[in-house]
């Protein structure tokens, strides 16, 4: 079958082929003049940053990109909705390759589920771990578990074995691990020998006990501990508590604990109020301070503090040393300090020489009576009268007894 279309000339067909051209472009141009709406949301967990959230408006034929991102701890899931024209519907980045009619498009995204480990405990005989028990507990990647340990009577907790590499404490019984694995823990106990008491030591936050430590340690009946706590930078020791009976001073920092039995006791820390400063005051041996008195003070900046030192019979203040730079007088034993910053002090004390002895003052002889002349008295010339009377009566009583021996050898008539 043959169609004339009365093109009659190379040049008619021509002209009929720019025509055709021109009314096809003039068809899309036509097309792609349409606009449309883009509407675009999210769910909870993340957002659409690209072209972002709410209604756009774009020509017919556009091709959109798309950036969902998620919330720390969420994930991208997906794109629902009017997804014909979207590129990859499981990409937070891609695109809606043309734009032909309004769409309607969420972001979707979802929590992702937190990675969890083991932990076990257990004990030996003598104790148990009361928090949080004892056995398997799962726990979510760096949670912070609280584990206390209890003896049981005649018993002491030795310390935590196994897994214990983020264990805060492994010698104290109250402590903590983070679960960054999985773990598995023992609280060791053990019989406290006959003639040793127990003594356990912890601190609050804001400062620790550093002499003997923390923990738990073994004292033979009677022996005197030494204590030491120091508080943290903006904190300040309040006092100890607990079996705090034989604590020398339970307000001083640095104090003495005699051991009469199995003691647990406690360095109690509190933050120091805004616009105060701590004033520690102590003493060596040989007196104290009696006022404000020893151990931690706090007291307003520019506060004058009075200070009296006292020492103890056989005794003298020697000075105040530390932090003495506001003390008004550093050599009174009576004196003041300016608080102006945390201060640390001491009156010290010595030991008084021994007073000297003094000699007895020499005895003088009486003076000569005036007109007499004394002279040296003759020991012999004295005795001899009554060594002469001693001879003679010797020689008396020797008479008689010859005589009495002659008698009694005469014959009688």
């Amino acid at each position: 079958m043959k169609i004339d279309l009365g093109w009659t000339s190379h040049h008619d067909m021509k002209r009929a082929g720019v025509f055709f051209i021109a009314a096809a472009l003039a068809v899309v141009m036509a097309g792609c003049a349409i606009y449309y709406d883009l509407e675009i949301s999210s769910t909870a967990g993340g957002s659409v940053t690209n072209p972002g959230e709410g209604v756009f408006e774009y020509h017919s034929c556009t091709e959109v990109s798309l950036v969902a991102m998620p919330d720390a701890g969420y994930r991208f899931v997906n794109w629902t909705g009017d997804v014909e024209a979207i590129e990859d519907v499981n990409s937070a980045s891609t695109i809606i390759t043309s734009m032909d009619d309004n769409y309607s498009i969420t972001a979707n995204f979802e929590e992702i589920p937190p990675v969890q480990f083991s932990l076990t405990i257990a004990s030996t005989a003598g104790g148990s771990v009361t928090v949080p028990g004892e056995g398997v507990f799962t726990y979510d990647l760096g949670t912070e578990v609280s584990l206390v340990a209890t003896t049981d009577s005649g018993y002491y907790f030795v310390g935590w074995t196994g897994d214990v590499g983020t264990v805060a404490d492994v010698s104290s019984p109250s402590t903590s691990i983070i679960v960054e694995d999985d773990y598995s823990i023992t609280a060791n106990f053990e019989q406290i020998p006959a003639g040793q008491f127990v003594l356990t030591i912890s601190s609050t936050a804001g400062g620790s006990v550093t002499i003997p430590g923390e923990g738990v340690f073994l004292y033979e009946a009677g022996t005197e501990v030494s204590l030491e706590a120091t508080a943290d930078s903006g904190y300040y020791f309040v006092g100890w508590i607990g079996d705090v009976g034989t604590v020398a001073d339970a307000e001083s920092p640095s104090t003495t604990v005699a051991m009469e039995d199995s003691y647990s006791i406690k360095a109690k820390f509190e933050q120091i109020p805004a616009g105060q400063f701590v004033l520690t005051i102590s003493s060596t041996a040989g007196g104290s301070v009696t006022v404000p008195g020893e151990g931690v003070f706090l007291y307003e900046a520019g506060t004058e503090v009075s200070l009296e030192a006292t020492p103890d019979s056989g005794y003298c203040f020697a000075g105040w040393t530390g932090d003495v730079d506001t003390i008004a007088d550093v050599d009174s034993p009576s004196t003041s300090i300016i608080m102006e910053d945390d201060y640390s002090i001491t009156a010290s004390f010595d030991a008084m020489p021994p007073e000297p002895v003094t000699p007895p003052e020499p005895v003088t002889p009486p003076s000569p009576v005036v007109g007499f002349t004394v002279h040296p008295i003759n020991k012999l010339a004295v005795m001899a009268p009554w060594l002469a009377l001693f001879a003679a009566i010797i020689a008396g009583a020797g008479v008689l007894v010859l005589r009495r021996r002659k008698a009694m050898r005469s014959p009688r008539s």
